[in-house]
């Protein structure tokens, strides 16, 4: 089934594995010699449906970022295929998971804090900064963040947006201080 939908989707990639249960089916697939994330959202309540908008707004946030370090960027965009009956994308895939406890490294706290800076001048706020949502490589010399389905779009002088940013950089923040029981 999920080799089919694949192969439906782009004939020149190959499944390698499921990587996250979520609002869409994630897996790792391999073209050539590299490595992918593939994002599809079949079209189960309509080719409208509030998943397949989740996904068009991650799209939308990458196609503004090409430029933010610290992000997996978009590869292709499929766009919604009435053929296999769902929206996918494809993007970049970094090796490492999620961080179990808080980070306590000091630089890549400050490489996060570069990249939300990088989105916020992009007017790009409340992207759910968490830890599922942030893979830190193997060597823990590199993070990025992974998911940016839910976000807000402001001109960088709204008010709401000075809320939202705040709230940003408190959730980062928490990623990095000892959870006291």
């Amino acid at each position: 089934m999920k080799t089919q939908l694949i192969y439906s989707i782009d004939s020149s990639l190959k499944w390698k594995k499921r990587l996250k249960a979520g609002l869409s089916l994630v897996y790792q697939v391999q073209k050539e010699t590299s490595l992918y994330v593939l994002k599809i959202v079949p079209f189960y309540l309509g080719p409208d449906n509030w998943r397949v908008n989740h996904l068009r707004r991650e799209t939308t946030l990458l196609e503004m970022a090409k430029e933010v370090e610290g992000i997996t960027h978009l590869v292709k965009d499929y766009g919604k295929n009435p053929k296999s009956k769902c929206a996918a994308i494809l993007k970049e895939y970094f090796e490492g998971k999620s961080p179990e406890k808080e980070i306590t490294d000091t630089t890549l706290q400050q490489k996060l804090q570069k990249t939300v800076r990088q989105l916020h001048s992009l007017g790009i706020a409340d992207f759910d900064i968490c830890s599922t949502n942030i893979i830190i490589s193997p060597d823990k010399k590199t993070a990025k963040m992974v998911d940016f389905g839910s976000y807000l779009r402001f001109s960088s002088h709204n008010s709401h947006f000075k809320a939202y940013e705040r709230q940003d950089n408190k959730n980062l923040d928490d990623l990095f201080k000892p959870i006291v029981w």
